[in-house]
């Protein structure tokens, strides 16, 4: 019985590595993504908030989804964007995920929260967020050749969890500011 346990154990896990999250929607669409877009205004801080659409990439032990979100005051001339990334993952203990960088650039990162999702037999399924605070115009001028922005968000281990946006994603998402 415990080879079987075993052997059940090893499909489990190749199965659960091999299913894969992927976006879904066209990253190239600027219409679709612009319409994927959410605008919500509070009338009592007089505050915008702006979302574009999740992106969600990996497998189910190890799987992250970000999106681009904004905070604009009636009062300011200029909104407060961020990356906002969630990393969910399997092992032993915390990642503490924290630093971000792209063309070896570091940017100011704020952690939003840490939870442990579900543990069992001494390991545990652990989420992690946080936002990489940048501007529109910094993310424009951080576009590669072929219209992507990568950053990679570095871990205590030295594990990058890379994160990117296309120039499509972030024109429809300005377009909306």
């Amino acid at each position: 019985m415990n080879k079987i346990s075993t052997v059940f154990f090893c499909l489990l896990l190749t199965a659960c590595s091999v299913t894969q999250y992927k976006p879904d929607f066209d990253l190239r669409d600027q219409h679709v993504i612009s319409n994927k877009v959410s605008i919500d205004y509070d009338q009592f801080t007089k505050q915008k908030s702006i979302r574009g659409p999740i992106i969600r990439t990996g497998n189910i032990l190890n799987k992250k989804s970000w999106f681009l979100r904004s905070f604009k005051r009636d009062n300011s001339k200029t909104p407060t964007t961020q990356i906002y990334v969630s990393v969910y993952y399997y092992g032993s203990d915390w990642r503490f995920l924290e630093r971000a960088a792209t063309n070896g650039e570091f940017f100011k990162t704020t952690k939003i929260s840490r939870e442990v999702v579900s543990c069992s037999g001494g390991r545990c399924s652990y989420r992690e967020d946080l936002a990489i605070n940048i501007t529109i115009e910094k993310l424009h001028s951080l576009l590669d050749d072929n219209g992507v922005v990568m950053f990679g968000i570095k871990d205590r281990y030295g594990e990058n969890w890379v994160v990117d946006l296309t120039k499509e994603y972030i024109d429809a998402f300005a377009s909306n500011l």
